[in-house]
Order: structure tokens, then sequence, then C-alpha cells
């Protein structure tokens, strides 16, 4: 996924990073999550990306969901 790589390119380029970082922590918050699942949403790594597409990008994003969740 994108997080692996961007990750990777963090460590290579020796860029200091808190070891347990999750850029979910940083653009949402539990509670907004939580709304999210009781909406329909996941709550695993994947869905919760998405969700955070969707609601900070500044166009329409395009999904295709093809577990129909």
């Amino acid at each position: 996924m994108v997080y692996v790589d961007w990750k990777e390119k963090i460590e290579t380029n020796r860029i200091p990073i808190t070891p347990d970082f999750k850029i979910e922590t940083l653009l949402t918050s539990d509670v907004e999550i939580a709304i999210w699942n009781g909406f329909g949403l996941p709550s695993d790594e994947l869905s919760v990306q998405n969700g955070i597409l969707v609601t900070r990008s500044s166009r329409y994003p395009l999904c295709i969901d093809p577990q129909m969740q």
C-alpha cells in the first residue's frame, strides 16, 4: 500500500519518525472512525484510509467498492 512505500522512503532518507506512527491518527479521530462504523464502514485500516480520502478530498472522489461496503 501507499503507507508502506511512504514509510520505506522515510526510513531510507533517515528522516526521524515515531516507530508506531499511523497516518490515520494524524488525519482523523477515534470518534470520527466510530461514526463511520455506525454508518457501516468496516474498521480495518484500508477502509479508514478510504474514509479519510473521501472526507478530506477537495473534489468528489471516484470510489469503486468491489465488496459492496
